[in-house]
């Protein structure tokens, strides 16, 4: 297969099948399995040092602390880059890292999947926050219903559609007497 010249400013660039750019390496199909198994083959390698402040009894707040400046932070650069498109056998062996390393320090730790979340809500806010920023009117304010399903759009949108097919008269004439009963309940025990 023939490829065409890239040229920039007059200069031919040279293509290549991966390149590492800020600590990440960048495949040409833009896969990341190469990236992550280097972040993994790094990562595993530290946790010897881990393993070895644990065989000197040093304190869970140290490992930990020792765990996040030296494993979760290869673990997580450039996380919202290229965790998003990671395969699931890529996520799974992260995940091992750090199964292996909660073992080692003895305390629960941050899987990838929690530190992608909280980075990417962390960039969000920033956007959103900044009205300069290029991307700032992509994001809105959301309350929490929204967030969690839907909104109030949703929640009027299935009341409307159940009272349609007539569930939704059921539904309250069933909530009546099951109120009418309870009250009934609390009378008869007055009396007693």
């Amino acid at each position: 297969m023939h490829q065409t010249q890239l040229n920039i400013n007059g200069s031919t660039v040279e293509r290549v099948p991966t390149y590492k750019y800020l600590g990440v390496n960048i495949a040409e199909d833009m896969k990341w399995d190469q990236h992550i198994s280097s972040v993994v083959k790094k990562s595993r390698q530290r946790l010897y040092h881990l393993r070895k402040l644990r065989q000197f009894n040093i304190s869970v707040e140290l490992r930990r602390t020792f765990y996040c400046s030296t494993v979760e932070s290869v673990l997580s650069g450039c996380l919202t880059v290229w965790y998003g498109n990671a395969t699931e056998r890529d996520k799974k062996a992260l995940r091992r890292v750090v199964r292996c390393a909660e073992r080692i320090t003895g305390t629960t730790l941050l899987y990838p999947e929690e530190l992608y979340k909280k980075s990417c809500v962390r960039r969000a806010q920033q956007i959103m926050a900044d009205i300069h920023h290029p991307h700032h009117d992509l994001f809105q304010w959301r309350d929490k219903r929204e967030r969690e399903g839907g909104g109030v759009e949703k929640e009027r949108g299935e009341r409307e559609r159940r009272e349609k097919r007539g569930e939704g008269k059921r539904e309250r004439e069933g909530e009546e007497r099951e109120r009418e009963r309870a009250e009934d309940r609390g009378e008869e025990r007055e009396r007693e």
